[in-house]
């Protein structure tokens, strides 16, 4: 439940950033939000990549029953 609720907000925080840039009309702003917005995008990628090398099955099933 932890990391289901950590990768909503890693999502919501880059689409914020994404919609912030997008609405921006200065180039040093725009730059800046779509750097966060990748910043987010590679907090995503590294939780998926450690979710795969560390939970194994048998820690899944048991985290889905507690």
């Amino acid at each position: 439940m932890i990391r289901r609720e950590a990768g909503a907000a890693e999502v919501e925080s880059r689409r914020f950033y994404e919609g912030a840039a997008a609405r921006s009309t200065d180039p040093a702003t725009r730059q800046l939000l779509d750097d966060l917005a990748q910043v987010e995008r590679t907090h995503e990628q590294r939780a998926a990549a450690l979710e795969r090398e560390h939970l194994t099955a048998g820690a899944r099933e048991e985290e889905e029953r507690v």
